[in-house]
């Protein structure tokens, strides 16, 4: 039998003997973390969150990278709001956002749009940034 840790809404409720709805809810209720296949390139920057656990409430993100950088992505997690337009709607448009996890130093990677700087950047170094 293939293993994969990613597995279909149905199929991930069947096994926890829950309906999908539910799991969409505790999702939008952060509870659990739901992923979707995202399978494409996005322009992102790196970040760092120095939110401390003592502190809720608090939470300060540092910008790591000075442009955006293209990457390409196969799963990218889905966000609260996200999630809620799946209960509404059945589908939802991800519009952008945090696209993965933060890694053991708090380093995420999140969406943004390349600014005319840096298109204007990108095309003085000859590189393609499209």
């Amino acid at each position: 039998m293939v293993k994969t840790k990613y597995q279909r809404l149905k199929m991930a409720a069947e096994r926890l003997g829950v309906d999908p709805d539910t799991l969409l809810i505790l999702a939008a209720e952060g509870s659990l973390q739901l992923y979707t296949l995202l399978n494409d390139w996005r322009y992102v920057t790196a970040q760092k969150s120095t939110a401390d656990a003592n502190k809720p409430g608090e939470m300060f993100v540092e910008v790591l990278s000075p442009f955006p950088e293209k990457r390409y992505f196969t799963f990218i997690r889905l966000g609260a709001a996200d999630v809620a337009q799946l209960l509404k709607q059945d589908d939802a448009y991800w519009a952008g956002g945090i696209c993965v996890d933060p890694d053991e130093k708090g380093v995420f990677w999140e969406t943004t749009h390349p600014t005319r700087e840096f298109q204007e950047f990108m095309s003085f170094n000859g590189k393609n940034g499209s």
